[in-house]
Protein backbone atom coordinates (compact mmCIF):
# COMPACT_ATOMS: atom_id res chain seq x y z
CA UNK A 1 0.00 0.00 0.00
CA UNK A 2 1.23 3.48 -0.80
CA UNK A 3 1.83 5.68 2.17
CA UNK A 4 -0.51 8.54 2.90
CA UNK A 5 -0.20 11.87 1.16
CA UNK A 6 2.55 14.22 2.31
CA UNK A 7 4.19 11.82 4.74
CA UNK A 8 7.80 12.53 5.67
CA UNK A 9 10.02 9.60 4.70
CA UNK A 10 13.81 9.73 5.00
CA UNK A 11 13.83 13.53 5.42
CA UNK A 12 11.66 13.88 2.31
CA UNK A 13 8.00 14.90 2.00
CA UNK A 14 6.35 12.34 -0.28
CA UNK A 15 3.31 12.83 -2.46
CA UNK A 16 1.81 9.77 -4.20
CA UNK A 17 2.32 9.52 -7.94
CA UNK A 18 -0.61 10.15 -10.22
CA UNK A 19 -2.37 6.87 -11.05
CA UNK A 20 -4.13 6.16 -14.34
CA UNK A 21 -6.57 3.32 -14.75
CA UNK A 22 -6.38 3.22 -18.53
CA UNK A 23 -3.83 4.05 -21.19
CA UNK A 24 -5.21 7.45 -22.16
CA UNK A 25 -3.31 10.49 -20.92
CA UNK A 26 -4.36 14.00 -21.86
CA UNK A 27 -4.95 12.92 -25.46
CA UNK A 28 -1.21 12.44 -25.86
CA UNK A 29 1.24 9.60 -25.35
CA UNK A 30 2.50 8.73 -21.89
CA UNK A 31 6.02 9.80 -22.85
CA UNK A 32 4.67 13.31 -23.34
CA UNK A 33 3.93 13.60 -19.60
CA UNK A 34 6.11 15.90 -17.49
CA UNK A 35 5.52 13.89 -14.30
CA UNK A 36 5.83 10.25 -13.19
CA UNK A 37 2.68 8.25 -13.97
CA UNK A 38 1.51 4.82 -12.86
CA UNK A 39 -0.81 2.90 -15.18
CA UNK A 40 -2.41 0.24 -13.00
CA UNK A 41 -2.73 -3.24 -14.48
CA UNK A 42 -1.49 -2.21 -17.93
CA UNK A 43 0.69 -5.34 -18.25
CA UNK A 44 -1.61 -7.89 -16.61
CA UNK A 45 -2.16 -9.57 -19.98
CA UNK A 46 1.53 -10.38 -20.36
CA UNK A 47 2.40 -14.06 -19.68
CA UNK A 48 5.08 -12.85 -17.24
CA UNK A 49 2.43 -11.35 -14.97
CA UNK A 50 1.71 -14.87 -13.68
CA UNK A 51 5.33 -15.55 -12.77
CA UNK A 52 6.24 -17.14 -9.46
CA UNK A 53 9.80 -17.69 -8.29
CA UNK A 54 9.45 -21.41 -9.05
CA UNK A 55 8.14 -20.75 -12.57
CA UNK A 56 10.85 -18.17 -13.19
CA UNK A 57 13.60 -20.66 -12.35
CA UNK A 58 11.98 -23.49 -14.29
CA UNK A 59 11.53 -21.46 -17.47
CA UNK A 60 14.43 -19.03 -17.37
CA UNK A 61 16.99 -20.31 -14.87
CA UNK A 62 19.79 -20.45 -17.46
CA UNK A 63 19.43 -16.81 -18.55
CA UNK A 64 22.64 -14.92 -17.82
CA UNK A 65 23.01 -11.34 -16.70
CA UNK A 66 25.19 -8.88 -14.85
CA UNK A 67 24.81 -9.28 -11.10
CA UNK A 68 25.82 -6.61 -8.61
CA UNK A 69 27.12 -8.16 -5.40
CA UNK A 70 27.30 -6.15 -2.18
CA UNK A 71 28.80 -6.79 1.23
CA UNK A 72 26.70 -8.85 3.65
CA UNK A 73 25.72 -5.79 5.68
CA UNK A 74 24.90 -3.65 2.65
CA UNK A 75 21.55 -3.43 0.87
CA UNK A 76 22.48 -0.67 -1.59
CA UNK A 77 23.45 -1.48 -5.18
CA UNK A 78 24.76 1.58 -7.05
CA UNK A 79 25.79 1.23 -10.68
CA UNK A 80 29.53 1.70 -11.18
CA UNK A 81 30.49 2.90 -14.66
CA UNK A 82 32.87 0.15 -15.88
CA UNK A 83 34.67 2.36 -18.40
CA UNK A 84 35.46 5.11 -15.92
CA UNK A 85 36.05 2.79 -12.97
CA UNK A 86 38.76 0.79 -14.74
CA UNK A 87 40.80 3.76 -15.95
CA UNK A 88 44.16 4.48 -14.34
CA UNK A 89 42.88 7.65 -12.70
CA UNK A 90 40.68 5.57 -10.39
CA UNK A 91 42.54 2.25 -10.15
CA UNK A 92 45.61 4.08 -8.88
CA UNK A 93 43.64 5.63 -6.03
CA UNK A 94 42.42 4.24 -2.74
CA UNK A 95 38.85 4.51 -4.04
CA UNK A 96 36.96 1.23 -3.80
CA UNK A 97 33.83 0.39 -5.75
CA UNK A 98 30.84 -0.10 -3.39
CA UNK A 99 29.75 -3.23 -5.27
CA UNK A 100 31.34 -5.82 -7.53
CA UNK A 101 29.79 -7.10 -10.75
CA UNK A 102 29.79 -10.64 -12.09
CA UNK A 103 28.03 -12.48 -14.92
CA UNK A 104 25.79 -15.15 -13.39
CA UNK A 105 22.90 -17.42 -14.29
CA UNK A 106 19.51 -16.31 -13.04
CA UNK A 107 19.14 -19.64 -11.21
CA UNK A 108 22.29 -19.07 -9.17
CA UNK A 109 21.22 -15.54 -8.28
CA UNK A 110 17.69 -16.42 -7.15
CA UNK A 111 18.84 -19.46 -5.14
CA UNK A 112 21.24 -17.24 -3.18
CA UNK A 113 19.22 -14.03 -3.19
CA UNK A 114 18.51 -14.00 0.54
CA UNK A 115 21.87 -15.37 1.67
CA UNK A 116 24.06 -12.99 -0.33
CA UNK A 117 23.21 -9.46 -1.33
CA UNK A 118 22.66 -9.55 -5.11
CA UNK A 119 20.89 -7.44 -7.74
CA UNK A 120 20.45 -9.05 -11.17
CA UNK A 121 20.02 -7.33 -14.50
CA UNK A 122 19.94 -9.04 -17.88
CA UNK A 123 19.08 -8.31 -21.48
CA UNK A 124 15.78 -9.79 -22.63
CA UNK A 125 16.05 -10.00 -26.40
CA UNK A 126 17.47 -13.29 -27.58
CA UNK A 127 16.65 -15.12 -24.33
CA UNK A 128 13.81 -17.38 -23.16
CA UNK A 129 12.35 -14.42 -21.25
CA UNK A 130 11.43 -12.88 -24.59
CA UNK A 131 8.36 -15.10 -25.04
CA UNK A 132 7.00 -14.49 -21.54
CA UNK A 133 7.03 -10.73 -21.87
CA UNK A 134 5.54 -11.01 -25.35
CA UNK A 135 7.11 -10.31 -28.71
CA UNK A 136 4.78 -7.36 -29.37
CA UNK A 137 5.97 -5.75 -26.15
CA UNK A 138 9.58 -5.90 -27.29
CA UNK A 139 9.04 -4.83 -30.86
CA UNK A 140 9.62 -1.29 -32.01
CA UNK A 141 6.52 -1.76 -34.16
CA UNK A 142 3.98 -0.96 -31.47
CA UNK A 143 0.81 -1.54 -33.49
CA UNK A 144 0.15 -4.96 -31.95
CA UNK A 145 0.55 -4.02 -28.28
CA UNK A 146 -1.77 -1.45 -26.66
CA UNK A 147 0.68 -0.58 -23.87
CA UNK A 148 3.58 0.46 -26.09
CA UNK A 149 1.22 2.00 -28.61
CA UNK A 150 -0.20 4.25 -25.88
CA UNK A 151 3.23 5.06 -24.50
CA UNK A 152 4.53 6.37 -27.79
CA UNK A 153 1.34 7.80 -29.27
CA UNK A 154 1.18 11.58 -29.37
CA UNK A 155 4.84 12.00 -28.46
CA UNK A 156 5.20 14.52 -31.26
CA UNK A 157 2.05 16.44 -30.34
CA UNK A 158 1.63 19.51 -32.46
CA UNK A 159 3.74 18.13 -35.29
CA UNK A 160 2.61 16.53 -38.51
CA UNK A 161 5.32 13.88 -38.46
CA UNK A 162 4.55 10.26 -37.66
CA UNK A 163 4.30 9.94 -33.87
CA UNK A 164 5.92 6.52 -34.00
CA UNK A 165 9.11 8.16 -35.25
CA UNK A 166 9.24 10.81 -32.51
CA UNK A 167 11.03 8.52 -30.04
CA UNK A 168 13.62 5.81 -30.57
CA UNK A 169 14.79 3.10 -28.21
CA UNK A 170 17.68 4.29 -26.03
CA UNK A 171 18.18 1.04 -24.15
CA UNK A 172 17.00 -2.46 -24.94
CA UNK A 173 14.59 -4.12 -22.50
CA UNK A 174 16.24 -5.35 -19.31
CA UNK A 175 15.07 -7.76 -16.62
CA UNK A 176 15.77 -6.87 -12.98
CA UNK A 177 15.63 -9.31 -10.03
CA UNK A 178 16.10 -8.23 -6.41
CA UNK A 179 15.24 -9.29 -2.87
CA UNK A 180 13.34 -7.55 -0.09
CA UNK A 181 15.20 -4.51 1.22
CA UNK A 182 17.44 -4.12 -1.83
CA UNK A 183 17.94 -0.49 -2.81
CA UNK A 184 19.06 1.19 -6.00
CA UNK A 185 20.34 4.49 -4.56
CA UNK A 186 19.30 7.88 -5.88
CA UNK A 187 20.37 8.48 -9.48
CA UNK A 188 19.01 9.79 -12.76
CA UNK A 189 18.73 8.28 -16.23
CA UNK A 190 19.43 10.28 -19.35
CA UNK A 191 16.44 8.81 -21.21
CA UNK A 192 12.71 8.50 -20.66
CA UNK A 193 12.08 5.37 -18.60
CA UNK A 194 9.33 2.77 -18.58
CA UNK A 195 9.27 0.21 -15.75
CA UNK A 196 6.92 -2.77 -15.96
CA UNK A 197 6.49 -4.59 -12.64
CA UNK A 198 6.17 -8.30 -13.45
CA UNK A 199 6.27 -9.85 -9.97
CA UNK A 200 6.36 -8.48 -6.44
CA UNK A 201 6.39 -4.83 -5.42
CA UNK A 202 8.73 -1.86 -5.63
CA UNK A 203 8.64 1.57 -4.05
CA UNK A 204 10.28 4.55 -5.72
CA UNK A 205 10.86 8.15 -4.68
CA UNK A 206 11.29 10.42 -7.71
CA UNK A 207 12.69 13.94 -7.59
CA UNK A 208 11.98 16.74 -10.04
CA UNK A 209 15.15 17.91 -11.88
CA UNK A 210 14.94 21.16 -9.90
CA UNK A 211 16.07 19.10 -6.86
CA UNK A 212 19.14 17.65 -8.56
CA UNK A 213 21.69 20.18 -7.28
CA UNK A 214 20.58 19.67 -3.67
CA UNK A 215 21.07 15.91 -4.04
CA UNK A 216 24.70 16.57 -5.05
CA UNK A 217 25.36 14.23 -8.00
CA UNK A 218 28.87 12.94 -8.54
CA UNK A 219 30.79 14.70 -11.34
CA UNK A 220 30.58 13.20 -14.80
CA UNK A 221 34.16 11.89 -14.69
CA UNK A 222 33.47 9.82 -11.53
CA UNK A 223 32.67 6.06 -11.69
CA UNK A 224 29.43 6.85 -9.80
CA UNK A 225 28.35 9.56 -12.21
CA UNK A 226 24.60 10.23 -12.33
CA UNK A 227 24.42 9.01 -8.70
CA UNK A 228 23.65 11.32 -5.79
CA UNK A 229 26.20 11.82 -3.03
CA UNK A 230 23.29 12.39 -0.65
CA UNK A 231 21.99 9.20 0.93
CA UNK A 232 18.39 10.03 1.78
CA UNK A 233 18.27 7.16 4.29
CA UNK A 234 21.27 8.39 6.29
CA UNK A 235 21.25 9.78 9.82
CA UNK A 236 20.02 13.38 9.86
CA UNK A 237 22.93 14.69 11.96
CA UNK A 238 25.43 13.24 9.50
CA UNK A 239 23.46 14.53 6.52
CA UNK A 240 23.24 18.06 7.92
CA UNK A 241 26.99 18.15 8.55
CA UNK A 242 27.88 16.93 5.06
CA UNK A 243 25.07 18.27 2.88
CA UNK A 244 23.41 21.27 4.56
CA UNK A 245 21.92 22.41 1.26
CA UNK A 246 19.71 19.32 1.26
CA UNK A 247 17.76 20.81 4.19
CA UNK A 248 17.30 24.29 2.75
CA UNK A 249 13.81 25.66 2.22
CA UNK A 250 11.60 24.70 0.55
CA UNK A 251 11.57 21.23 2.10
CA UNK A 252 12.68 18.44 -0.22
CA UNK A 253 9.71 16.84 -1.97
CA UNK A 254 9.46 13.60 -3.91
CA UNK A 255 6.82 11.76 -5.90
CA UNK A 256 6.26 8.35 -4.32
CA UNK A 257 5.39 5.48 -6.67
CA UNK A 258 4.47 2.01 -5.38
CA UNK A 259 4.10 -0.48 -8.23
CA UNK A 260 2.62 -3.98 -8.00
CA UNK A 261 2.65 -6.84 -10.50
CA UNK A 262 1.06 -5.70 -13.75
CA UNK A 263 1.58 -1.98 -13.07
CA UNK A 264 3.61 0.27 -15.36
CA UNK A 265 5.56 3.35 -14.24
CA UNK A 266 6.54 5.96 -16.81
CA UNK A 267 8.80 8.84 -15.78
CA UNK A 268 10.72 11.57 -17.62
CA UNK A 269 14.45 11.74 -18.20
CA UNK A 270 16.70 13.21 -15.49
CA UNK A 271 14.26 12.68 -12.63
CA UNK A 272 16.48 11.39 -9.83
CA UNK A 273 14.94 8.28 -8.28
CA UNK A 274 15.54 6.00 -5.30
CA UNK A 275 14.19 2.45 -5.61
CA UNK A 276 13.46 -0.10 -2.88
CA UNK A 277 12.22 -3.68 -3.20
CA UNK A 278 9.39 -4.17 -0.70
CA UNK A 279 8.39 -7.78 -1.45
CA UNK A 280 10.33 -11.04 -0.89
CA UNK A 281 11.35 -11.06 -4.57
CA UNK A 282 10.82 -8.44 -7.27
CA UNK A 283 10.97 -8.92 -11.05
CA UNK A 284 10.81 -5.85 -13.27
CA UNK A 285 11.34 -5.02 -16.92
CA UNK A 286 12.65 -1.63 -18.01
CA UNK A 287 12.85 0.07 -21.36
CA UNK A 288 14.13 3.53 -22.26
CA UNK A 289 13.42 5.96 -25.06
CA UNK A 290 14.93 9.22 -26.28
CA UNK A 291 13.60 11.87 -28.64
CA UNK A 292 14.69 11.33 -32.21
CA UNK A 293 15.30 15.06 -32.43
CA UNK A 294 17.83 16.32 -29.92
CA UNK A 295 15.97 19.42 -28.75
CA UNK A 296 12.48 17.96 -28.73
CA UNK A 297 9.96 19.47 -26.35
CA UNK A 298 10.51 16.86 -23.60
CA UNK A 299 13.96 18.26 -22.75
CA UNK A 300 12.94 21.90 -22.49
CA UNK A 301 11.91 22.01 -18.78
CA UNK A 302 15.29 20.61 -17.75
CA UNK A 303 17.18 22.99 -20.02
CA UNK A 304 15.18 25.93 -18.67
CA UNK A 305 16.04 24.89 -15.11
CA UNK A 306 19.74 24.66 -16.03
CA UNK A 307 19.69 28.17 -17.44
CA UNK A 308 17.91 29.54 -14.37
CA UNK A 309 20.36 27.79 -12.02
CA UNK A 310 23.35 29.15 -13.91
CA UNK A 311 22.01 32.67 -13.63
CA UNK A 312 21.76 32.49 -9.83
Amino acid sequence: MARSNNTVTHHVICTPARVLHDLAYNNHGLLDADEPLIVQGAALAWPASSWSVTALLKRHGDVRGTTRIADAQQASFPYVDPWIGCCAKWTSRAWKAPVTSKTMKLRDVVNNLHERRMYFQGAVRGTSVHDDVGKPALSLNQESDPLWRAIRAGAAAGNQEDDMDAYVEAQQPRLWISADGSVSPTHFDESLSVLVQLHGQKRMLLFDPACTARLCPYPNHHPLRRRAMVDITADEVWLRSRFPRFFEEPHMHAVEAVVNAGDVLVFPARWMHWTETVSPVSCSLTRRFRPRRRWQRRSRPFLRWMCESSAQ
